[in-house]
């Protein structure tokens, strides 16, 4: 899960991510540090009570000011561990703050090729279906760079994520499209294009 300690500790080097960010930060601000380490605390508590194992990153180099989700740096699929390639050098050396997790991990590990931007965020895996947002922060080479390295085993659906130019601002799939299980998924209609993105049903299964 993500880390709050070190949150924006050089304010110089924080990024803005969209204009959303940009809208809500003249309004309200940024919280501070003391206020995401306590949510993040809170929500730590509840998995572990649930019986989840928790890992936080270590402290990313300093050109990385945000560790609050590190979903987006690297993904799991199948048994394989991708490292994604990021958009924004903000984030570029964010992968650094899971090292010490990943130097335990015994699977097989894949890195996204130079040239080609393709964020965790972004990938959506529903049993036998990978759902791939293709806008502002992962690109269509992303998708077919997947094609090619799992289309064999998974159908991989690329979703164009709508732009401030088509009325919304969608940084990554995630946040207009999230499977639930049991069949159900989250759906912000006006996110993607086609909206829901086309699938079979959604799966409760695993692969």
């Amino acid at each position: 899960m993500g880390r709050g300690v070190g949150y924006h500790r050089d304010g110089a080097r924080v990024e803005v991510v969209n204009e959303t960010h940009r809208h809500t930060l003249a309004r309200h601000g940024h919280p501070t540090e003391a206020q995401v380490v306590a949510e993040f605390t809170t929500f730590r508590t509840a998995l572990e009570g649930a019986g989840v194992t928790v890992h936080i990153p270590d402290l990313a180099p300093e050109t990385v000011q945000d560790q609050t989700c590190p979903r987006d740096i690297g993904f799991v699929i199948g048994d394989t561990f991708v490292t994604a390639a990021m958009r924004n050098a903000s984030r570029a050396e964010e992968i650094a703050g899971i090292d010490r997790l990943l130097a335990s991990f015994t699977g097989p590990r894949l890195s996204v090729p130079s040239g080609i931007t393709l964020e965790g965020g972004d990938v959506i895996i529903a049993g036998p279906d990978i759902f791939v947002g293709v806008g502002q922060r992962s690109d269509p080479e992303g998708a077919a760079f997947l094609r090619r390295e799992f289309g064999d085993i998974y159908s991989i659906h690329p979703v164009p994520t709508r732009p401030l130019s088509q009325g919304e601002d969608v940084l990554h799939l995630d946040c207009a499209f999230q499977p639930l299980g049991l069949g159900h998924a989250l759906i912000y209609p006006a996110g993607s294009t086609p909206s829901p993105p086309p699938c079979a049903p959604i799966s409760t299964g695993s692969r």
